[in-house]
């Protein structure tokens, strides 16, 4: 809360009370990022992500064939 008061000047009393949280999270993540600082792990790319779905998808129908 300190940080995001600092980073936009708003009073600590309306980030508590009239801020929505997931306004004030998004905020402070962008704060965060603007600082340089990583707040999760970046996204992979968007083709090794579907790979490692569909290879979970496989794993499932696997599973399900061996309990027939």
């Amino acid at each position: 809360m300190f940080a995001l008061a600092r980073e936009t000047g708003w009073q600590r009393d309306f980030i508590l009370w009239e801020l929505p949280l997931d306004e004030t999270l998004q905020y402070h993540h962008c704060a965060l990022r603007a600082a340089n600082c990583w707040t999760v792990q970046p996204m992979q790319d968007a083709g090794e992500q579907l790979a490692r779905l569909e290879a979970v998808a496989r794993i499932d129908a696997d599973d399900d064939d061996d309990e027939l």
